[in-house]
């Protein structure tokens, strides 16, 4: 072939090359940097007596997130994603360490997945690099949070048959788990259709409990009413109803929601 023919098919196919965009190699992978894994939306306060001052329910959990890439190429931009979701993203600038963090604002309870993804490039040209996942757990009153409790019933409390239409109900008291051992986890309640919480106290005039322990019962219901009108309910011992760890449950002191009736 002659050199002019060569160029014409030669010429063409080099433009095209040049024309064409280089792919670009997927970022490093990120590491998300050491982070505590318990959050919860409500939080109770460890030191409370009064029912009033023992809860503080927040609009969302907050849940730092940081990372760091070591090796491998930059990403420009890089996302967080709880159980495969994104749910949070940046650009990054070209001058910028590979290095950054933000705070999620986690409004709804539940286990989740969380990863960091750092990308590169858009649209169908867009590759990411993720994280290993780090599990969290965000913890809510609905127990979205919460595993199935492993019961731990005696075994002399054998499976019973409910007939339909009937009710069997039996109190679980909430100071039980202090003389008698008996966390919620012992509760038959295969055999139970409806389980009563012993006991809701009512604010207000209630001098006959002044004639139990001592008057300690009354001391006790005056300390949780404080600042708590008549006639509403709150919670008689909030050591024993959420104050207090408890491990078959899966809480240590440091949990930031725990209770009894939390599954």
């Amino acid at each position: 072939m002659k050199p002019n023919k060569l160029m014409r098919y030669v010429a063409p196919a080099l433009l095209a090359a040049a024309a064409s965009p280089v792919a670009q190699a997927a970022p490093g992978q990120p590491l998300i940097s050491w982070m505590d894994t318990d959050f919860a939306i409500i939080e109770v306060s460890q030191s409370a007596s009064a029912y009033k001052d023992l809860v503080t329910v927040k609009d969302a959990a907050e849940v730092p997130v940081k990372w760091d890439r070591w090796s491998g190429e930059a990403g420009d931009s890089w996302r967080v994603l709880l159980n495969g979701e994104v749910v949070f993203e940046k650009d990054i600038a070209e001058s910028a360490s590979q290095s950054d963090s933000t705070t999620l604002q986690v409004k709804q309870g539940g286990q989740y997945a969380m990863t960091v993804e750092l990308c590169s490039g858009t649209g169908t040209e867009l590759q990411c690099t993720a994280s290993a996942p780090k599990n969290i757990v965000v913890a809510d009153t609905d127990g979205s949070h919460l595993d199935p409790l492993p019961m731990n019933v005696d075994p002399n409390n054998g499976n019973y048959t409910t007939p339909d239409d009937t009710v069997v109900g039996a109190y679980f008291v909430e100071w039980g788990v202090f003389g008698r051992k008996f966390p919620v986890d012992k509760v038959p309640a295969q055999n139970l259709t409806h389980i009563l919480y012993g006991f809701v106290p009512i604010c207000g005039p209630n001098d006959s409990l002044g004639e139990i322990e001592n008057g300690a019962s009354l001391a006790a219901l005056n300390r949780a009413c404080k600042g708590t009108a008549d006639y509403e309910v709150v919670i008689h011992d909030p050591w024993a109803a959420v104050q207090m760890p408890h491990p078959q449950s899966g809480h240590s002191y440091s949990t930031p929601y725990k209770a009894l009736t939390a599954r």
